[in-house]
């Protein structure tokens, strides 16, 4: 039985380090074919499987570096602008205070290099993996002696 005054303790629950390893190598393991298909596609693009030129004159086009270059281009552009509409007129301020905040965690994050990793990997291997959260949570989840929260995006 506990006190009427009792204050509910919150504790982050603590990464069990043989589990979190356990799933990695799974993970590892379940994508051995796409890391294969994918480091032969970056062969084509890098351009290391022609390196066999007769003539430096004349080098063939890489068309899988062009196609990567310009769907990169068109799909990750220079960055991504946030916006939001408030559901209430009367909350524009707040509105426009997160979409702020939004912005400087995706700068922080990086998130222009973090959708232009995943295009050219999408295009490369046939998956681009996205590592994010989908919305805040208040559960805090401690790695190494530091919270995180598990539903922010990293």
């Amino acid at each position: 039985m506990t006190p009427l005054n009792a204050q509910p303790t919150t504790t982050a629950p603590t990464m069990d380090a043989a589990r979190v390893i356990r799933a990695a190598k799974a993970g590892w393991n379940a994508l051995a074919n796409d890391r294969a298909l994918y480091a032969e596609m970056c062969g084509h693009y890098e351009g290391r499987l022609r390196q066999a030129i007769v003539d430096p004159q004349r080098r063939p086009t890489n068309l899988i570096a062009q196609m990567v270059e310009a769907y990169v281009t068109h799909l990750v552009g220079s960055g991504q602008k946030t916006m939001r509409k408030p559901k209430i007129a009367g909350n524009r301020g707040l509105t426009l205070l997160r979409q702020k905040r939004l912005e400087e965690l995706e700068k922080k994050i990086g998130m222009n290099d973090v959708h232009e990793r995943a295009v050219i990997q999408a295009l490369l291997g046939g998956l681009g993996i996205y590592y994010t959260g989908l919305r805040g949570s208040d559960t805090m989840i401690q790695v190494d002696g530091e919270l995180f929260d598990a539903g922010q995006p990293f």
